[in-house]
């Protein structure tokens, strides 16, 4: 018998409703060493009550699965990439960052399923994607299983909707990794507990893959923090505010108290 269009629905509905159910509790963890002066503090990571979602218009994002309180810990996630110049200026971070994503996505090391993630990313030039990689419904399937994979201990070598293998060329081509990079890079802030401003000495351009879906609000109702391991970045997102069901996470891009004009600005210049 044929599948009906609201069939499937119904079927994903309960396989989200099954995800909700298995969901982690956060893992245990001694957050005065993690954010200390101690470099190499590991964190496992971490996927809380979260949904991939597509919305119209403007692509993937992520919702609340359930009602989420201030303070509570929603994701933990290493560093896809990170350049290697301490507060340097923007393109030399750009440059850095898109030179580590390019040796990440060659090498051997790297599990197929992290580097299908970074292909299922927003980019500048949406039209150079290989065709498969055009339909948000596969991507939207890669991006579940490796938040499933934050969530557990599997390996994350594996297929994909039946592709086996990726494209035989990604991770060559710096034009379409920079592409990539620059929608979905941030900075690793630190914020001074004394005098409550911000600390950008140490600060470098990273890449996430999970927390590259927070789209961004002035009014953003997450906040992100982060903690140095050895060769990578540890980030920490956490609910700023009361968040409800179905209600869309969102981060700001830019320095909350910056003034519109600024923000905007900011904003423009990526």
């Amino acid at each position: 018998m044929a599948r009906s269009a609201s069939h499937d629905k119904r079927l994903v509905a309960v396989f989200d409703a099954i995800r909700v159910c298995e969901q982690r509790t956060v893992p245990v963890i001694d957050w005065t060493r993690f954010y200390g002066e101690e470099v190499g503090v590991s964190a496992p990571s971490y996927v809380g009550p979260v949904a991939i979602h597509e919305f119209e218009g403007r692509g993937l994002g992520l919702i609340a699965t359930c009602k989420i309180s201030p303070g509570e810990v929603v994701l933990i996630e290493d560093s896809f990439g990170l350049s290697s110049t301490p507060n340097g200026p923007i393109q030399k971070a750009k440059t850095e960052l898109v030179e580590a994503c390019c040796n990440k996505l060659g090498s051997v090391d790297t599990p197929l399923l992290y580097k299908a993630t970074f292909w299922c990313l927003h980019s500048e030039d949406e039209e150079t994607r290989w065709e498969g990689w055009k339909q948000t419904s596969f991507r939207k399937s890669v991006l579940h299983k490796y938040f499933d994979h934050l969530n557990s201990a599997e390996s994350a070598n594996g297929t994909y909707n039946g592709l086996e293998q990726p494209p035989p060329d990604w991770g060559k081509s710096k034009k379409s990794v920079a592409s990539v990079v620059s929608l979905n890079s941030r900075k690793t802030e630190r914020w001074n507990p004394w005098t409550l401003l911000l600390d950008e000495s140490k600060s470098l351009g990273g890449l996430w893959l999970a927390a590259s879906l927070f789209n961004h609000s002035c009014l953003g109702n997450i906040v992100v923090s982060y903690g140095a391991g050895k060769d990578h970045s540890t980030l920490v997102a956490r609910a700023a505010a009361p968040i409800e069901k179905g209600e869309e996470l969102l981060h700001t891009y830019v320095y909350p108290f910056d003034t519109f004009r600024e923000r905007q600005s900011n904003c423009s210049a990526g």
